[in-house]
């Protein structure tokens, strides 16, 4: 994973064992991927969606992988697969579930980036493919590193050729779930939802734990995360003003609120109900924690939701969406412009180095410690530099081809 954030992750348990040297990896990916699910709604949610979309409805998932993770391990099925496939199956209708899902390039300056630059699906998911391969390659054995791509979302392969700012401008209505901009705060007050360790190992407060403190009680990184997601929204508005957006806010399984992390939880609160204000203004449809209050939907590793946690949350999201459909007025949309630079990778490519060289131009912080403060701020610049080296990556792949 980044640097900023090394959280254990535990991907084989006792009822997952697989013996790899007798599976072919291409049958097993395709057993693990083709696996449908449903989530039982009413039949008015149904006829309403029905009556909005009729004939066809595209779904585009922009996950970060602080906020929430869609993608357990071995691609199991997650939130907007269970919408997708209900929505399909109970409509009769074709769903374009596009889930860019990613360890790395979801965050805000990149949902910026897809649309600015007017990606296509197919170099969305080469992107999130190499950065998949490098966290594996960094996190676990190289002899499992092959196992990667599996952690990917199932995207129609027919779908991969189109450019996601045009699909989004022509679609009606798209469905837009949202959930950008944890990874923006998580990485500028130093830390993950579970790494919050008070004391070092000679029992002294530690600097990562004041460092976090002191900006969380600053509170203007959330400022300046909630300013970065307001760009996304008005940026997807612009590119079409019917978008229906789901955003998510920072969810926080009821174990962790046991523990003693208040100062995080205050942050974590403070965080959500920027996020709930903002979507309020935009008109933005907003699910909190307290949607998803049961313990029981998150898995035991904590990094994710369950099957039922994804089934939950499909469904608080249809039954939202469709109220909203029912309720909703003939309000005139907000407008907004975005200037399409349509350069594909290399425009991302180049705009990265224009970002890196204002990360090099900023003065470092020194609210608590110069050398820890100097620290963060390196490794911020390499996790860039590495994103940087990753999109060549697969500019060089797509130029051989």
């Amino acid at each position: 994973m980044k640097t900023k954030d090394k959280e254990t992750f535990f991907f084989l348990t006792t009822t997952m064992a697989i013996s790899i040297a007798t599976i072919s990896l291409t049958s097993f990916a395709i057993s693990m991927t083709t696996a449908l699910g449903k989530v039982k709604i009413t039949k008015d949610c149904i006829n309403i969606f029905k009556e909005q979309y009729q004939n066809e409805l595209t779904i585009v998932t922009l996950n970060d992988e602080k906020g929430l993770n869609t993608k357990g391990i071995f691609a199991t099925t997650s939130f907007p697969d269970y919408i997708a496939n209900t929505i399909s199956s109970d409509t009769k209708m074709k769903v374009n579930n596009i889930n860019l899902s990613s360890t790395r390039f979801n965050d805000t300056n990149y949902v910026d980036q897809y649309l600015l630059q007017n990606l296509t699906i197919g170099e969305i998911v080469a992107l999130n493919k190499v950065a998949s391969e490098q966290d594996w390659i960094e996190d676990y054995p190289s002899i499992l590193k092959g196992l990667s791509h599996l952690e990917l979302a199932k995207i129609d392969k027919t779908l991969e050729k189109y450019h996601l700012t045009e699909l989004l401008a022509t679609s009606n209505q798209p469905i837009i779930l949202y959930n950008s901009g944890q990874n923006d705060w998580f990485s500028n007050i130093h830390h993950g939802l579970y790494d919050l360790e008070q004391y070092d190992s000679n029992g002294n407060l530690s600097m990562k734990y004041m460092y976090t403190v002191n900006k969380v009680i600053d509170g203007e990184e959330i400022d300046q995360v909630m300013e970065k997601i307001e760009e996304n929204f008005k940026n997807i508005l612009a590119v079409n003003a019917n978008s229906k957006i789901v955003a998510t806010s920072i969810f926080v399984p009821r174990e962790l609120r046991s523990l003693q992390n208040e100062i995080l939880i205050d942050g974590i609160n403070q965080y959500n109900e920027k996020l709930k204000a903002l979507c309020k203004k935009y008109q933005i449809l907003c699910i909190t924690t307290e949607d998803l209050e049961d313990a029981s939907l998150y898995a035991l590793n904590k990094n994710g939701l369950t099957t039922d946690g994804h089934k939950a949350l499909a469904k608080i999201i249809m039954e939202r969406l469709s109220e909203n459909f029912a309720n909703e007025k003939e309000d005139e949309n907000q407008v907004f412009c975005l200037d399409v630079e349509n350069n594909g990778l290399v425009g991302t490519l180049e705009n990265m180095k224009i970002y890196l060289a204002s990360l090099h131009e900023e003065p470092l912080r020194n609210d608590i410690d110069e050398g820890y403060s100097n620290k963060v701020y390196q490794e911020q610049v390499a996790d860039v530099k590495e994103e940087i080296s990753l999109i060549k990556k697969v500019l060089q792949k797509e130029n051989r081809k």
